[in-house]
């Protein structure tokens, strides 16, 4: 009996210490998202959740980990968000299109999270850095599959440049600096979807 009780302490002990987790990694996200990686210390980040510098380190090795952790579970929930699309068993024109929303959609609900992949993710080094390359590169081939797919099975455009195609897809996908957060994000993937279909179908 006072083993359960102990057992029991040490799991609320751990859950309450992986939810301070969570709430640092956000208020990172954050702060990397409004001033960069180099432009916020430990200090704003130990703050922004009320702790103590000293007392964020209990959570927290250094800057360094955090963004480690925030680039690769953002990497990750976006694949698991988007690639499920692109190989599944549907017209490629249509896995595309649903892919490009997926995306959207995805980066509308973590816009700093996503902001920190995109931009803040160069400022990794060695063995994550090498990682997120290699994450890039297999996200943009599932994009590039999809595409070539659809070119071979005559959906798309014959004389598409597959390699060109992916990267407009991806940028449309990307490009959050003119996203209106307050727009339906359906709606602005239908918009971009309709100004790149001209050019992939046939």
């Amino acid at each position: 009996m006072q083993y359960d009780r102990f057992e029991s302490a040490a799991t609320q002990e751990q859950g309450q210490s992986a939810l301070r987790r969570g709430e640092i990694l956000a208020a990172a996200a954050t702060l990397f998202a409004e001033h960069g990686f180099h432009g916020a210390s430990m200090r704003d980040i130990g703050e922004r959740v009320g702790l103590l510098k000293g007392s964020l380190y209990v959570h927290i090795a250094n800057k360094d980990e955090i963004l480690v952790e925030i680039v690769g579970d953002t990497a990750r929930r976006l694949n698991a968000a988007v690639s499920p699309v692109l190989l599944a068993t549907a017209r490629p024109s249509d896995k595309l299109r649903m892919a490009l929303k997926a995306h959207l959609l995805f980066a509308s609900s973590n816009q700093n999270s996503m902001f920190v992949l995109q931009h803040e993710s160069k400022h990794l080094t060695g063995q994550p850095h090498m990682w997120i390359c290699e994450w890039r590169l297999r996200y943009q081939q599932l994009w590039w599959s999809a595409v070539d797919v659809g070119v071979r099975c005559g959906d798309l455009r014959q004389d598409l440049d597959i390699a060109c195609a992916t990267d407009m897809l991806l940028a449309a996908a990307n490009l959050n600096a003119t996203f209106d957060m307050t727009s339906d994000t359906g709606a602005v993937a239908d918009r971009r979807w309709e100004v790149l279909r001209g050019g992939l179908l046939p």
